[in-house]
């Protein structure tokens, strides 16, 4: 890859270098931490096991870490109010780097506060999977019809503990006016399993559940209101193990996709989640 006649690669270090002077211990931390992970996807021979640095387009990155350098020279946050779809790195609990996909509609830089849908991938995907392949992206795109904010981290990091959840939040709210009474989360199989988790672990930071393909009971006092999905043709997770995990879920709703597997039910599984997760606020 080159730009402007020049390898990629050139360009990164430059904004790598224009970055190591910023202050990275100040209120900044989390921006200067993302602009930097977001230089490096600048790369001559992009990885072909790194959706990250495959998937993006290094002229529009290029242009976009002009603008974020230059916004962080000057002593500011460029994630405060971004809409648009990119990708990006927060530090989240015991100093892990957890990449994410945010797709944040232009009605998240208005003074309205936005609600968030986090987004959980299954194993063998990574933090791009909801937004360029499940259903083809169907998931940003209902996302932004009800004024929501899209995440999607990767799971297998960001589900190792709620923390990672609570830096997740304290960063969003930082950035954008959040609807606390709208943060809704899906998760497919492994994903489903981590949703139920967090949901487990902090119950009264969503409004609603969907697990899609996977999950687990949730029993903790004031869970959030659930739905699991499950798969006539799951080989992988059979639908008799989610319609377990719903009804030993006090209040769950099941639901049976037939005549699909684990990875096709996902887009539908998106299509009939979301309608569903915005009838509950918290």
């Amino acid at each position: 890859r080159s730009l402007n006649g020049a390898p990629a690669s050139a360009a990164r270090n430059e904004y790598l270098a224009r970055l190591a002077v910023v202050d990275s211990t100040g209120p900044l931390a989390q921006a200067l931490l993302s602009t930097r992970e977001r230089a490096k996807l600048l790369v001559d021979v992009p990885s072909p096991e790194r959706s990250a640095e495959f998937l993006n387009d290094p002229a529009k990155l290029s242009r976009d870490l002009a603008r974020e350098v230059s916004v962080l020279e000057r002593g500011r946050d460029p994630y405060i109010g971004l809409v648009g779809d990119y990708w990006r790195v927060y530090r989240g609990a015991n100093n892990a780097l957890v990449p994410m996909r945010i797709v944040a509609p232009p009605s998240a830089n208005v003074r309205k506060p936005v609600g968030v849908l986090l987004v959980l991938h299954g194993a063998g995907g990574d933090e791009n999977m909801f937004v360029d392949a499940y259903g083809s992206g169907i998931a940003p795109k209902l996302a932004a019809e009800q004024r929501l904010i899209l995440v999607s981290p990767k799971t297998d990091i960001f589900g190792m503990t709620p923390e990672h959840f609570d830096a997740l939040m304290t960063l969003l709210r930082n950035e954008f006016r959040i609807d606390s009474s709208r943060v809704y989360l899906i998760g497919h199989s492994m994903g489903a399993g981590a949703a139920a988790r967090l949901a487990q672990a902090r119950p009264a930071q969503f409004a609603a559940v969907a697990m899609l393909a996977g999950g687990s009971p949730l029993t903790v006092a004031n869970a959030p209101p659930s739905l699991f999905v499950g798969a006539e043709l799951d080989p992988i997770i059979p639908a008799a193990r989610v319609e377990a995990a719903a009804k030993a879920t006090p209040g769950a709703t099941y639901e049976l996709f037939r005549h699909e597997g684990h990875l096709l039910m996902v887009g539908n599984g998106v299509r009939r989640a979301v309608p569903w997760l915005i009838t509950h606020t918290r």
